[in-house]
């Protein structure tokens, strides 16, 4: 059995301290306004006291600054000293008060009407404490005191002793609180009358607070509770149908009527909670985690931390990007899911959901089916079961098979190789002796892991047992561009010298993916083997378009020198030196220009044989991450990368130029020509030179609007020559 046992400390610490606040408060309150109103200095028993009062709050001030809080935007714990500082500067002792009051209405284990009755009877008591206080300083600051409410009737009041002189101060102040006037004290002076009319204007309104507040009490019943709870339900309702239906936000009415209703239910679903448990004698322990649960729920929903019902509204699309945002940092770092791939991680987020626990609640039973897997992320937990032998026999022996990698388990090759465990892996080998087995074996795909990681023993070790130096993983990758990929020298000489080959359909999309990645050691490692990098992929892209279109000069550079067309075209008809020309890279447009003659004089390259093995499917380029072995995620196939001119990508690769249809009209020509766009109206007014014997002034469109800048010109678009003269042409 699962059980989380955590004892908060320090929260029992804060809870006394608090508690020890509180009595300082009161009394402060309390002695306050006695001092001021019948002592005239310090005496020996309060200065003392008053001092060690101090004492402590001055404590609790200098704590107050290095407390850390919750911030409840956020929900993230605020150390920074300023902000805790700026933040206990906009707070009192007198919030914490109120806060420590709210709590005990609250709690169930405290009557909630015995609270309310003396917070009310603390509340009128300290009223007629403040105001006897200020009644006797008023007679005693006065010129003439036997002319004041006191002094008219007791003359040497002033011998009295303090308790006496206290009880007839709060005996007027008692008698003006009930308004019952019985004349024998009463006010003289003007300053008393002031402060009678003040005190008595204040009795009233908190008197009918007083009245209305026991009366609540009083006639509050179970019919009322269910009725309350159908108008809670109906007020639900109404605010589904005013959000979804008539598409209306919430106001801070509807919201603050909205928890006022819930905290009633609340009370009574404890109030509930505890009647069930006391009339089926449930044991004490069993009561304390059901009112645990109910708390901590409540908590939960009246902080806005669980959002569950909100995020499951959303679109799916818009529910899985905000899992990843909140949880795949989480679950990246969790070493269960090391080497797991991306995708997987993604799947898994998705459907993920926070869940919170109060201390002591049972998680996973003994004996129970597991319907879900936690990840610990805050708090404690603590396995508790009882020791079975046979239980103990059968986790060793698991233990024993885990760590030998036994053959019968999946993966266990695989295991091994990403170990880098050679004696592990030569076991596993040995035992094979099933034909079947053998069979699997060899088209494994543990050559090309141990190809990425660079272990030349394991992969000389796999192949001395058969196994298939061309085999494909799930990708689609073979173990020797894996070991291209990872600059692994001595693996990529081993499985050379074991025909181990590069599929002649794969060049191009290799070719792409080195040139898309800006990695020049990928391309010259297909050089070395005899590779044409000249090949293009199923769009009809080559690695010399990628590179234009990414304007990496120095792979456009190494491209040229060793062969590159640069005038092969895609299959829309851009050739690079068309796409360098658009996207007005004046550097590649010369390097391009320069190394013309590579294209028209080199020799043909040697081709290599198709692999029999090679399958006919549409996939991805080669991945050129292998430190992880984490496949490239379908979050990257966005449209990031695309070059913002006229040409537009696929994946990042280019796709075609922009073409228009140039027309004579002078020249009699209204169907037009199809023609690549240039960079410039100069270069367009050649065009037309060449295409219609017609040197141009100005370029319009079909509808007649004059073209100033080729920008505004569109893929499609029809374009007219105007304005010119003929050219007389020469013929060879």
């Amino acid at each position: 059995m699962l059980i989380l046992i955590h004892i908060n400390f320090a929260l029992i610490f804060r809870r006394s301290w608090e508690l020890l606040r509180v009595v300082l408060v009161i009394y402060t309150a309390w002695v306050s306004p006695l001092e001021f109103g019948f002592l005239t200095g310090p005496t020996w028993p309060l200065n003392i006291t008053d001092n060690v009062v101090n004492s402590f709050f001055l404590v609790d001030i200098v704590l107050s600054f290095f407390v850390a809080y919750l911030d409840k935007s956020t929900y993230n714990l605020v150390i920074d000293r300023k902000k805790i500082a700026l933040k206990y500067a906009k707070r009192g002792l007198i919030f914490d008060l109120c806060k420590y009051k709210c709590r005990m209405e609250k709690d169930t284990n405290i009557n909630y009407t015995v609270v309310r009755t003396v917070k009310l009877t603390c509340g009128t008591l300290f009223s007629i404490h403040v105001a006897a206080c200020g009644f006797y300083s008023l007679a005693t600051k006065n010129k003439d005191p036997l002319g004041t409410w006191i002094g008219a009737i007791e003359q040497d009041f002033q011998k009295f002793s303090l308790f006496h002189k206290y009880v007839i101060s709060m005996y007027l102040s008692t008698v003006t609180v009930a308004t019952l006037g019985y004349g024998d004290y009463h006010a003289v002076t003007r300053g008393e009358m002031i402060y009678s009319i003040i005190f008595v204007l204040y009795i009233l309104g908190f008197t009918s607070y007083i009245i209305g507040n026991f009366t609540n009490l009083i006639v509050e019943s179970t019919n009322k509770t269910r009725k309350f709870v159908s108008v809670y339900m109906v007020i639900c309702v109404f605010l589904e149908y005013k959000m979804h239906v008539l598409d209306e936000t919430y106001t801070f009415r509807d919201i603050i009527l909205r928890q006022l209703i819930a905290d009633i239910l609340q009370r009574e679903t404890i109030n509930a909670a505890l009647s069930f448990g006391k009339r089926n004698n449930i044991p004490e322990h069993m009561q304390d985690m059901m009112l645990a649960h109910l708390s901590l729920k409540y908590r939960i929903d009246a902080e806005g931390v669980q959002q569950q019902e909100t995020v499951d509204s959303l679109p799916k699309a818009i529910r899985s990007k905000i899992s990843q945002f909140l949880f795949y940092s989480l679950v990246d770092t969790v070493y269960l899911f090391d080497g797991v791939s991306n995708d997987l991680l993604f799947q898994l987020v998705s459907i993920m959901k926070p869940e919170f626990f109060p201390d002591g609640e049972d998680i996973i039973l003994q004996n129970e089916t597991p319907t879900d897997m936690y990840i610990l992320v805050n708090g404690a937990a603590h396995l508790k079961g009882h020791e079975d032998p046979a239980m103990q026999e059968i986790l060793t022996h698991t233990e024993q098979i885990l760590a030998k990698g036994r053959l019968d388990m999946p993966l266990s090759l695989c295991f091994a190789a990403d170990r880098g465990d050679a004696l592990l892996l030569n076991q596993i080998l040995r035992k094979v002796t099933s034909s079947i087995v053998y069979e699997r074996m060899r088209v494994v795909q543990v050559p090309n892991l141990a190809a990425a990681k660079g272990f030349l023993e394991y992969v000389l070790l796999l192949l001395d047992f058969g196994a298939n130096p061309n085999s494909k993983d799930s990708e689609g990758n073979v173990p020797l561009w894996d070991a291209m990929l990872g600059k692994h020298d001595d693996v990529i000489k081993a499985l050379s010298d074991n025909e181990a080959t590069l599929p002649y359909k794969d060049i191009g999309y290799s070719a792409c993916s080195g040139a898309e990645q800006n990695k020049a050691y990928m391309l010259q490692a297909l050089l070395n083997f005899g590779g044409d990098i000249s090949q293009p992929d199923s769009h009809g892209n080559t690695a010399l378009h990628l590179a234009v279109a990414r304007q990496y000069v120095e792979i456009c550079k190494f491209l040229v020198e060793n062969g590159a067309d640069t005038e092969k075209p895609d299959a829309d008809g851009c050739t690079p030196r068309a796409l360098a020309n658009y996207l007005h890279n004046d550097e590649i447009k010369a390097l391009l220009q320069a190394n013309s003659h590579y294209a028209e004089h080199k020799s043909d390259p040697p081709q290599l044989p198709a692999q029999t093995r090679v399958g006919t499917r549409e996939r991805r380029p080669y991945s050129g991450d292998v430190k992880t072995r984490r496949g490239q995620t379908h979050l990257s196939s966005s449209l990031a990368g695309q070059t913002q001119t006229g040409c537009s990508s696929n994946l990042g690769m280019p796709q075609r130029c922009a073409r228009v249809t140039l027309s004579c009209l002078e020249k009699g020509d209204t169907s037009g020509k199809l023609v690549l766009l240039p960079g410039s109206i100069a270069e367009l007014v050649e065009v037309g030179c060449q295409k219609f014997d017609f040197r141009a002034t100005k370029v319009a469109t079909k509808d007649g609007y004059l073209v100033e800048d080729l920008a505004a010109v569109r893929d499609g678009d029809h374009l007219v020559l105007a304005g010119g003269e003929e050219t007389a042409t020469s013929e060879l």
